[in-house]
């Protein structure tokens, strides 16, 4: 091993130990209803196994310490250790439901700390909790040591009346530490004070600190109809993507170092939500959800029988969908739910047996929720994409038509921002103003990397798991890596001057 690339690894080991510990990990698992698990890999398809999780909304998320092997995950009410035992101290408040979006987030300061945000319908009482577990109580399987609410400076303060968190993101700050918490008020302008009904509301979370909430009215006005998927965000959070059951597509500008949103533009203006129509009705003609792809180039939309793609690089957005899948057959009891990007690289779509009784989501197996749907290449154009209906056979479990929300927890530093920390001002800083190109990405046998930076620089190609596949070093000139011997999926590109470090996401398809 040459001297250059063992100073890279004591390095990055020393000011990169965060992004080694907790981001390639903290995505290895899915948790989803009906007692399933999901683990991804590299290799192929996520292996689905067994866990005591069980919750009738939302699927729920879950953290994994690549350094320490802590683990957990949650349904938003109750939080299970390694061992799948409720953790100590999960003194929870009384709600009558599962939480309806739940994330991890780490200390930035404190490696044994982590949070956990859950975020409730108003009829709960408290929409926004937030969990400090510290990891090494309970022979290190984790307790909760605080439990904090949000819910009075919200409806003390601003509001009138309760507001509906339902359709809730968390997005990594321009500074690579805080954290946004985005929504969206889902009642009409009468019940929250100085705002016009299209606001939305965000807070700052950095550690045990939460700062907010601040508001912003922009785009349309969406009510209840974001209560089945809401919104998402691009890989690099720079994009924010509505799709809704009242035939809503609204995409915005996200700008990561204020929170605020700009640009925003309908792809389809939708209709006005009736009170008075039911609800099965407007399921059955509207959007379900969205998702982007890994590059951020598509934008898939689904509804309870269709999917459509469109191409974010378009003139005219809203011009370029394509039908990737419909139902030809056009089965009542087989419903589209939500779809989310996984960690790797792949759009996984929930489906359900729909009955009478219980609406979107049926209680029993049967041929339409013993599998999911898999868009297997979503960086391809139309149906090269390559949307499997039949995608991944649950092994016995069923979905009830809910995939778990994902947040991109490898997204660091807005890279030349005006909230990067690393940015100098200095005019002559050449490796600041230096642009890391990394193409063709996607690609299919090889990429090249091109980083004019003073000194050099040194580079590792990681999986997903954080195994180093390949590294090197670079002098001057553009470096070229194989990608001939490795599956399809994403992967991280590491690399690293005497001054800065960088991460990128490289996706390989054929």
């Amino acid at each position: 091993m040459s001297k250059v690339i063992k100073l890279f690894i004591l390095i990055f080991g020393c000011i990169g130990q965060l992004f080694a510990q907790y981001i390639p990990y903290q995505e290895k698992y899915w948790v989803v209803t009906d007692s399933m698990q999901f683990e991804f890999n590299t290799s192929g398809l996520p292996i689905i196994t067994t866990s005591p999780f069980q919750s009738a909304k939302r699927s729920g998320a879950s953290y994994l310490d690549s350094i320490t092997g802590f683990f957990s995950y949650t349904n938003g009410m109750n939080i299970w250790d390694a061992t799948n035992q409720i953790m100590s101290g999960c003194n929870y408040p009384s709600l009558a439901l599962t939480g309806y979006y739940s994330f991890y987030i780490s200390n930035n300061n404190n490696p044994d700390y982590l949070y956990l945000l859950s975020f409730y319908p108003q009829w709960i009482g408290n929409p926004f909790i937030m969990y400090t577990i510290d990891k090494t109580q309970n022979n290190n399987l984790g307790s909760i040591i605080a439990v904090d609410t949000f819910a009075d400076e919200l409806q003390n303060s601003i509001f009138t009346n309760d507001t509906c968190i339902i359709g809730t993101r968390i997005i990594k700050h321009g500074d690579g530490k805080h954290w946004w918490v985005l929504s969206h008020i889902t009642y009409p302008p009468t019940m929250v004070a100085n705002t016009t009904g299209s606001a939305w509301i965000r807070w700052m979370v950095h550690n045990d600190t939460v700062t907010g909430p601040f508001f912003q009215d922009i785009g349309e006005n969406y009510g209840h109809d974001l209560i089945y998927s809401g919104f998402t965000a691009s890989e690099s959070g720079l994009k924010i993507a509505v799709a809704t059951y009242t035939k809503k597509i609204e995409i915005f500008d996200f700008d990561r170092c204020t929170g605020l949103l700009s640009n925003n533009i309908v792809i389809d203006s939708g209709r006005t939500l009736s009170i008075n129509s039911n609800t099965i009705e407007q399921l059955d003609s509207g959007y379900i959800s969205c998702a982007f792809s890994p590059s951020g180039k598509y934008l898939f939309v689904n509804s309870p029988d269709t999917i459509w793609q469109y191409d974010m690089e378009a003139e005219h957005i809203a011009l370029s969908g394509n039908i990737i899948w419909y139902d030809t057959l056009d089965i009542d009891s087989l419903f589209l739910g939500t779809m989310e990007l996984g960690p790797d690289g792949r759009i996984y779509v929930g489906t359900t047996y729909r009955d009478t009784s219980l609406a979107v989501w049926g209680s029993e197996h049967t041929q339409y929720n013993t599998w999911i749907g898999v868009v297997l290449k979503p960086d391809s154009a139309g149906l090269l994409c390559d949307f499997k209906r039949n995608g991944l056979y649950l092994d016995g479990h069923f979905n009830r038509g809910m995939i778990p929300f994902r947040y991109n927890t490898q997204l660091g530093v807005w890279v030349g921002s005006p909230c990067d920390p690393n940015t100098t001002g200095e005019a002559n800083d050449k490796d600041q103003n230096a642009k890391l190109k990394v193409y063709p990405n996607p690609t299919n046998d090889k990429f090249n990397i091109s980083w004019p930076v003073q000194g050099g620089y040194t580079w590792v190609l990681k999986s997903l798991a954080g195994s180093s596949l390949s590294s090197g070093s670079q002098q001057t000139g553009n470096a070229t890596i194989s990608t001939a011997t490795l599956p399809e999926g994403m992967y991280f590109l590491e690399v690293h001057s005497a001054k800065e470090q960088k991460v990128e996401k490289v996706i390989i398809v054929r």
